[in-house]
């Protein structure tokens, strides 16, 4: 399985990585932008919820479009409702609150990896 991970900050996207060495092929990328310039497609992405804001959603469906099977793991700021309602609307697989990431991915990723994707 082979996860992207797409985080602004650096120190985060290496907590990341790390916690997910070992586990899968892993990409880092500090946009969606990044991973448009990619040959090799990647299955999942785990996205912070800024990456995928209004200004980026036209690489993120290009993205898509690119590679119909990705995966979307959303990474909120908090658990709230709201938060969940806006990784809906990014049409994501998955959503994640940033405090419980270490705790829940490793998980949400097995499961992700395990079922068919849906095709966008």
């Amino acid at each position: 399985m082979r996860v992207a991970i797409v985080e602004k900050s650096t120190a985060v996207r290496e907590a990341i990585a790390a916690l997910l060495r070992g586990r899968a092929n892993l990409v880092e990328a500090t946009s969606f932008a990044e991973l448009l310039a990619l040959p090799d497609p990647v299955d999942i992405v785990v996205a912070d919820f800024a990456a995928c804001a209004e200004a980026c959603r036209r690489d993120l469906e290009a993205l898509r479009h690119k590679w119909p099977a990705l995966r979307l793991v959303v990474a909120t700021p908090g658990d709230e409702g709201e938060y969940g309602q806006a990784a809906a609307a990014f049409h994501a697989d998955d959503w994640i609150p940033k405090p419980r990431l270490g705790l829940l991915l490793p998980g949400v990723l097995d499961r992700l990896g395990r079922s068919p994707a849906t095709a966008r």
